[in-house]
């Protein structure tokens, strides 16, 4: 289930930016947020909050857009593809199949929020939901074998150390890779060439991670906020008056009652009671305007960063753009 745990990290849909991200993430990239003070920000007014797809937080603006990703997902297809075929093997990525959340972008950021949709879904991520489709096919990379796999992957026993983190060093490296029809394997391969050549070109490029590690760092820091927790108790107490006994983080409520069937009858009665609760105590609205103080702080904290992030998507857009015409 899509909880904020996993809080809008770089799944990056489609499943290729999130080799591109867990890649980068392995030569030990950071988020960079480490610097930012223990004291609780403060809160300039608490909205009222219903609708958790109706507001946007303060590091927003630096999140790559779900169109966008599409573009660079097929920029580094492309890219892979041209590596593969230097080696004389013909690359085809598998198809993309788009993907529809029927709770919007925010829809479970704190636990089930919709009336409409706890009623429909109860605690069930909704995935199932719509017509039977056939079954994706395996991708190119699942089928390779042999040179071909060391032409995509490079060589298997390759510490996480041992990997550049950009393109640049990739370059400049002189690490044996192994070498078909006299060309040297790029190290980590050619999917992992494509993803710096999009992500990483430079020693000093951000990882496509940063952001989203800013955004794990003020969540983890609002779920120990006193104003949070002090929300989450009245939740619970709420739902305690329902006759429903949980812990008073909104995010395990699921867990704490051991629905076998999160769509089941009873989990579905729960889940409106939670949604209930929620909206009588205001906590979507409360924990939004903690979670964005934390965010604010972390922008001006780091702003030079994070304008570097903007460019950076900007040179990754161009170069798709001239890959992809």
């Amino acid at each position: 289930m899509n909880r904020l745990s996993s809080l809008r990290r770089p799944t990056l849909t489609p499943a290729i930016l999130a080799v591109a991200s867990a890649v980068l993430l392995a030569a030990g990239c950071s988020s960079g947020g480490g610097t930012e003070e223990s004291k609780e920000p403060e809160v300039s007014g608490t909205p009222r909050i219903t609708d958790p797809n109706s507001f946007a937080f303060p590091l927003d603006p630096y999140l790559t857009k779900p169109d966008d990703q599409h573009t660079l997902s097929k920029a580094q297809e492309e890219l892979t593809r041209q590596c593969m075929k230097r080696f004389g093997f013909t690359y085809r990525p598998a198809a993309q199949r788009p993907t529809v959340n029927p709770f919007g972008e925010n829809g479970l950021r704190y636990g089930v929020s919709s009336t409409r949709l706890a009623a429909k879904y109860g605690y069930g991520s909704g995935s199932g939901d719509g017509p039977d489709q056939p079954e994706a096919p395996a991708s190119g990379a699942e089928l390779l074998t042999g040179a071909a796999r060391l032409a995509m992957f490079g060589k298997e026993d390759l510490k996480p150390s041992d990997l550049p983190s950009s393109q640049e060093e990739a370059e400049a490296s002189e690490a044996n890779n192994g070498v078909i029809a006299g060309k040297a394997v790029p190290v980590g391969g050619c999917q992992r060439e494509a993803a710096m050549k999009v992500f990483s070109p430079r020693r000093k490029s951000l990882p496509i991670t940063f952001t989203y590690g800013l955004m794990t760092d003020a969540w983890s820091r609002t779920r120990d906020d006193s104003r949070y927790v002090a929300v989450g108790r009245k939740w619970a107490e709420c739902l305690k008056e329902k006759g429903y006994v949980t812990s008073p983080d909104p995010l395990t409520q699921d867990r704490d009652l051991k629905f076998t069937d999160p769509q089941s009858p009873q989990a579905i009665t729960v889940a409106k009671a939670d949604v209930a609760c929620k909206e009588k105590v205001n906590l979507i609205g409360v924990a939004f305007a903690v979670e964005s103080a934390y965010q604010k702080r972390l922008v001006e904290q780091n702003a030079e960063a994070l304008k570097q992030v903007q460019q950076q998507q900007e040179e990754q857009l161009r170069l798709a753009a001239s890959l992809l015409r």
